[in-house]
């Protein structure tokens, strides 16, 4: 699938920003995947210049950043169709990079549906075709004891993204709740531990809340992997971005239909949709 996969969140320091992005690399050297055996496995099937390090922004929080220990991102490949999956926390080409920054500013303010959460679609020819999935994860620290983010799926083809929307509804869904229960879990434990209705009670009647602060220190934006007490959040990020483009290009292929489509034809779509 020619799309990128990114993971955005609302920072309330610094407002909209993209966390983690996926995309898709093939390898052009004139010659069809598969047709000759033998031909040597690569490191990665892209150009060598989108083999790069993401960029990073200096005015930036812990929980604007992701990959900070790992700047050339996770790399998965695969080797029959010569396709690399690069994640990082940006995309390497400044043109997607830029498109993706605008998708996530508004997937995360103007854009949104009903009740905030769930899929939604917005773009033109310039800027691409977007679906967004906003969601928000549970957080005892936060404004309303919770944070805002989304999953968009940016691609060229309108037509290809459309038709693709169940498949990709249905996916990102279950990522969107495997995340949430990690956060619902993390944040009862974390109330468990000191309830922050009640600490927040106190701070504001305590004239010396100084023992309170030090033993709860609050912070006003946290990482998604503490918000999920997962460290291991984004290897999981990239491997379901990475699955979902290898499956939605598998799942529909396009091919040139002469003359039109029969009923037999319309049959076994609708069966493949059911």
């Amino acid at each position: 699938m020619n799309a990128v996969i990114s993971m955005c969140h609302f920072c309330e320091l610094h407002g909209p920003s993209v966390v983690f992005s996926t995309q898709a690399f093939h390898e052009h050297d004139g010659r069809l995947p598969g047709l000759e055996q033998g031909r040597p496995h690569k490191n990665f099937y892209g150009k060598e210049e989108c083999l790069k390090a993401s960029p990073t922004t200096s005015n930036t929080c812990e929980a604007c950043q992701s990959l900070t220990s790992k700047p050339y991102g996770y790399i998965s490949n695969d080797h029959d169709s010569r396709v690399s999956y690069l994640s990082t926390q940006y995309p390497t080409i400044g043109e997607v990079a830029a498109l993706v920054r605008q998708a996530c500013i508004r997937s995360l303010s103007c854009e949104v549906t009903p009740g905030r959460e769930g899929p939604l679609y917005f773009g033109d020819k310039l800027r691409g075709h977007v679906l967004s999935h906003t969601f928000s994860l549970k957080d005892a620290q936060a404004r309303g004891f919770q944070r805002w983010f989304s999953i968009i799926v940016l691609m060229k083809d309108k037509y290809f993204l459309l038709n693709s929307w169940p498949f990709l509804v249905d996916n990102i869904t279950t990522i969107i709740t495997e995340l949430q229960e990690r956060a619902n879990k993390a944040h009862e434990e974390e109330q468990l531990a000191c309830p922050q209705r009640a600490f927040r009670l106190l701070t504001v009647t305590s004239p010396d809340d100084s023992f309170l602060k030090k033993k709860t220190p609050n912070k006003s934006s946290r990482p998604i992997a503490q918000l999920t007490a997962d460290e291991l959040v984004f290897p999981r990020l990239h491997l379901w971005f990475t699955w979902i483009l290898r499956a939605g290009s598998t799942r529909m292929v396009e091919y040139v239909a002469e003359g039109l489509p029969t009923m037999n034809v319309s049959l076994d779509w609708e069966q493949q949709e059911g």
